[in-house]
């Protein structure tokens, strides 16, 4: 099997590509794609515990620490303890933040409507199927220490 046909390989080529895009567009206003990623999950009226942002967005819990810094001293986003559980802290969005979230929304419509505009429907139905296929094969094989189902 040559290596740029494996399911592995065409996933992250595709992505690789997809997220240079995205980082051009998010250079150019002053952001990071990770910042990007970010801003699309905070809740924008009850802010969003900061231990749910890395799991959501598949990042470690010491590279978000970094980042929020980061997006905090851009006066993208506030942290704050939550009333009720003060050890938990809330990330919301400032003002600043709301706009660049909008900017990286428009951005991620602008490139579906392009797919779609060139992927029939029914490819993309197969294409997501196949994603989630392999998405729990990733996730089972991974959990399944001893690699049976693949030996």
């Amino acid at each position: 099997m040559e290596s740029n046909r494996t399911v592995g390989y065409g996933i992250k080529a595709a992505w690789h590509t997809i997220s240079r895009m995205y980082n051009s567009y998010a250079v150019d206003n002053d952001i990071s794609i990770s910042m990007g990623f970010v801003l699309m999950i905070l809740d924008r009226n009850q802010g969003t515990p900061s231990t749910h942002i890395a799991p959501s967005i598949g990042m470690e819990s010491r590279s978000l620490t970094r980042l929020l810094k980061s997006m905090e001293e851009k006066g993208l986003i506030e942290k704050t303890n939550d009333e009720i559980d003060k050890r938990q802290v809330l990330v919301t969005l400032t003002k600043k933040g709301e706009e660049k979230k909008a900017i990286a929304k428009e951005t991620i419509k602008k490139f579906n409507k392009l797919v779609e505009l060139n992927v029939s429907e029914k490819e993309l139905n197969v294409f997501f199927s196949v994603l989630e296929k392999v998405n729990q094969l990733a996730e089972q094989n991974h959990l399944n220490t001893t690699h049976e189902q693949i030996d």
